[in-house]
């Protein structure tokens, strides 16, 4: 049942994507989520530029209709409509949600066909700066990147407004022209629905191919900054992250600890059970001490057997907890012979107060992680000397001395 519930999740969401229904919408919420924030951008510059053309042709109308000699309420309403075009476009700036952009777009839509209603049943007749009127209406819907689904709404209510106002008229309209109207606003209806629907496939198809291209890319920069062995971070990570991780713990008021460790006698390990199992243990090293990290604790492997712990307290339990971890998995999974791995840790903590350079931090873990090689399998030595240095943008990019061979 799982299966076909898979099955069915994937198809719906296969079903989303070629639908041109609503443009934000593809069935997996990643990808949704990823449309509604392109498409926000997007709708605000296409309503902005559907106001400034409003604004445009109002003037160039009302211009015209004085050189024609028309009415005052043509005037008038141009004026309303301007000032209405102009409000939204300068409402579109603030808002951040594409619902509500959309929902702006069709009140200039509507109110302005209701406008032209209003102006016919003052005339008593659809003239030709009414025609002309109702044309640019429909045409310029598809300056702002709807889905079908909204492009519908907007020609239906545009269709019912016009529609229903003239069966109620005080003054019958001409049959003839009625039937006109009803042919042109029908037809093309149907061609902008088409266009739009047209523009919103492929407009999807883009966000798809864009939102895969940027995971791509993200995978593949995540891939550049783990090791490929043990999947823990590597050393080019550390070095260009240290900087905003230093800083976040300098901003918070909070110490951290850098801890250097590596296995003890390694290379006996290689060269008694074979280089395969020698990459089992860094392995289970790796996995170890992963799962004693928890917010935003760090582990990487430097190279080698040399591994790294950036944490942010009580290291002494990250240690413990993960020679406790790796004792388990040598008992459980370790070659015959071979019971027990031990590690020695070099340790300095990092107070707020004076934040360090990377280089500088990384030698005195060293020399911390020298020292405990000279003592039994397991020993912590914290450095104690540490010179306050005042931490540099970029600093954590320094490249750090190469680990030795064990």
């Amino acid at each position: 049942m799982e299966e076909n519930a898979e099955k069915n999740r994937v198809s719906q969401g296969r079903l989303a994507q070629a639908s041109s229904w609503t443009i934000t919408r593809f069935g997996v919420s990643e990808l949704d989520d990823y449309a509604v924030q392109l498409m926000e951008e997007e709708t605000r510059s296409g309503l902005r530029v559907l106001c400034l053309v409003f604004i445009l042709l109002l003037s160039a109308s009302a211009i015209l209709d004085a050189v024609l000699g028309l009415s005052g309420p043509y005037l008038y309403t141009y004026l309303v409509l301007a000032v209405l075009s102009t409000n939204i476009y300068f409402a579109a700036r603030t808002i951040k949600d594409v619902k509500s952009l959309h929902l702006l777009g069709m009140t200039l839509l509507v109110i302005s066909s209701t406008a032209m209603v209003l102006l016919a049943h003052k005339e008593g007749t659809f003239s030709i700066p009414l025609f002309i009127g109702v044309m640019l209406i429909y045409i310029v819907v598809p300056l702002v990147p709807w889905g079908l689904r909204e492009a519908v709404t907007i020609i239906s209510l545009i269709y019912m407004v016009f529609t229903l106002s003239t069966l109620n008229a005080r003054i019958p309209f001409d049959p003839t022209v009625m039937t006109l109207l009803q042919f042109f606003m029908v037809s093309v209806g149907i061609i902008i629905l088409i266009l739009v629907a047209r523009n919103a496939g492929v407009r999807k198809k883009e966000i798809k191919t864009l939102f895969e291209l940027e995971n791509a890319h993200r995978e593949t920069r995540r891939l550049s900054y783990r090791d490929p062995l043990t999947d823990a971070w590597n050393r080019r990570y550390l070095q260009e992250r240290y900087f905003d991780i230093a800083l976040g713990y300098h901003q918070a008021g909070t110490s951290f600890f850098l801890v250097l460790f590596d296995v003890d006698n390694f290379k006996q390990i290689n060269d008694t059970h074979g280089h395969e199992y020698g990459d089992r243990v860094l392995q289970w090293v790796a996995e170890a001490f992963s799962g004693t990290l928890k917010g935003h604790d760090l582990l990487v492997r430097m190279g080698g057997d040399e591994f790294a712990l950036l944490v942010e307290s009580d290291p002494h339990r990250h240690i413990q907890k993960g020679v406790e971890a790796l004792d388990s998995a040598i008992r459980r999974m370790g070659h015959k012979g071979h019971e027990k791995v031990t590690m020695s840790f070099g340790m300095v903590r990092v107070s707020p107060g004076g934040q360090i350079e990377l280089n500088m931090v990384y030698k005195e873990a060293d020399k911390a992680l020298y020292a405990s090689k000279k003592e039994d399998g397991n020993t912590i030595t914290e450095a104690t000397c540490v010179s306050p240095g005042i931490l540099q943008p970029g600093a954590g990019a320094q490249e750090l001395p190469r680990e030795q061979s064990a």
